[in-house]
């Protein structure tokens, strides 16, 4: 076994702003409308590349595809406790399925995504892995402000493939004086199945180099949000869901 625990410093995503944020896109689904089969919003936008092909907009049963028919998403729930979608992707290098799930849209609980992925190579039973990732926001702001998140990690991800299994674990530490979050991550790799003995010797003759490959990841994927977070968050939700429209247009 492998496992590393880094510490990283990330933009803040305000709580405010994250639920007006939540609210301004279930605002712009639900008063969005079918015609013809392609979606409509409110101000008479046309959503291109999407239609609907099966059930009512945004009732369960409802199937909605892409015009090039490489991906699907299927209404599961859609009502005041949560909204659940299917996704279903294929493409040259393999397929997705997904299983997406929000609970409570006023004061969200949880969102959970699971899923399996499958590659198009040679050994179909290494090209497959399975996934889930869980947040719970409410608990994520409640150890910021200094609270003890009620569910534990309110932050995880974990993988599993027949050779191993990784696991990240995200929590926030502290809001620090330049109001970033100090967040502690856990990446745990292990070995599965038959093989796990000679995964455990590949994973511990390596550990070196792969706990500065997880390093350097995370310091890589905290570089791009601290990149991309601050230029979003600057902006009103209810400005960004007026320009959404003219960011779905396809480029001429």
């Amino acid at each position: 076994m492998v496992s590393v625990t880094h510490t990283v410093l990330l933009e803040a995503v305000p709580r405010i702003w994250f639920l007006k944020a939540l609210a301004e896109l279930r605002e712009l689904a639900e008063t969005s409308r079918v015609e013809h089969g392609r979606l409509v919003l409110a101000d008479g936008a046309v959503v291109p590349d999407v239609r609907l092909v099966t059930g009512r907009h945004l009732r369960p049963g409802a199937v909605y595809r892409d015009d090039e028919e490489t991906a699907r998403v299927t209404v599961r729930a859609w009502d005041r406790r949560g909204v659940r979608l299917g996704i279903d992707g294929t493409g040259p290098d393999g397929s997705v399925r997904l299983d997406c799930a929000l609970r409570g849209l006023d004061r969200p609980r949880l969102l959970e995504v699971t899923g399996e992925a499958a590659g198009t190579g040679a050994w179909p039973s290494l090209q497959r892995a399975r996934g889930r990732a869980r947040l719970r926001p409410e608990d994520w702001w409640a150890a910021l402000e200094g609270g003890r998140p009620s569910n534990g990690v309110p932050a995880r991800v974990c993988v599993d493939h027949r050779l191993a299994r990784a696991e990240v674990r995200a929590v926030p530490v502290r809001t620090d004086f330049d109001g970033r979050w100090e967040v502690r991550v856990t990446v745990t790799l292990r070995g599965r199945g038959l093989l796990r003995p000679l995964t455990a010797i590949v994973l511990g003759l390596a550990g070196g180099r792969m706990r500065q490959a997880v390093v350097q990841g995370l310091d890589e994927t905290a570089a791009q949000w601290n990149e991309q977070v601050p230029q979003l968050v600057a902006q009103d939700p209810a400005e960004l869901r007026k320009q959404l429209p003219d960011d779905l247009a396809p480029s001429g």
